[in-house]
């Protein structure tokens, strides 16, 4: 009895009514909307990479920093599937990285001269193992004072140096 007069007051709908949310949405009971209506904003994460390259390169500043996060959240999914013992996930993830650094590299390079999108495409960047990204990483290095994005572009520049100092391994010879 006290929940159904809560959720008459809270404005939920009754009992057999349609939801408020709109077409193809459920409403739980005790539960509000999940993510904005219509007209509202808000940010819903995804996994479509073009549409989060899109945002980044041409989204408002919150936009930029929450697409930014999930394509590093994308490119670290895609480090975790590179030691799978399927092999066709092993070798899709590593495609996928391929992809990313091609497409999404230069991005965060040109980006990180912005203060807010640095520390997070510095990480891009080392997780990608872009070793082109070495002097803007370190021009960044020296232009910013945050000390988290400092610590963040530090730890790639770190980490790209190695690699590039790392000979490649050679191909085996058939004779």
């Amino acid at each position: 009895m006290v929940m159904l007069l809560w959720m008459l007051l809270a404005g939920a709908p009754a009992w057999g009514q349609p939801s408020p949310l709109g077409r193809g949405q459920q409403d739980q009971v005790g539960q509000g909307p999940v993510g904005p209506r219509d007209g509202e904003s808000g940010y819903a994460p995804t996994t479509d990479v073009d549409v989060l390259l899109r945002t980044l390169q041409h989204g408002r500043q919150p936009e930029q920093i929450d697409a930014a996060k999930d394509l590093r959240r994308h490119v670290r999914l895609m480090i975790s599937h590179l030691g799978f013992k399927d092999m066709a996930l092993s070798m899709e993830a590593r495609q996928s990285l391929s992809d990313l650094d091609e497409t999404l590299a230069p991005v965060c390079i040109s980006k990180l001269p912005q203060e807010h999108l640095m520390g997070v495409c510095a990480e891009i960047l080392g997780m990608l193992e872009t070793t082109e990204a070495l002097p803007a990483l370190e021009l960044a290095l020296e232009a910013t004072e945050n000390r988290g994005a400092r610590r963040k572009v530090q730890r790639s520049v770190d980490h790209l140096q190695r690699l590039a100092s790392v000979p490649p391994v050679s191909e085996p010879v058939n004779d």
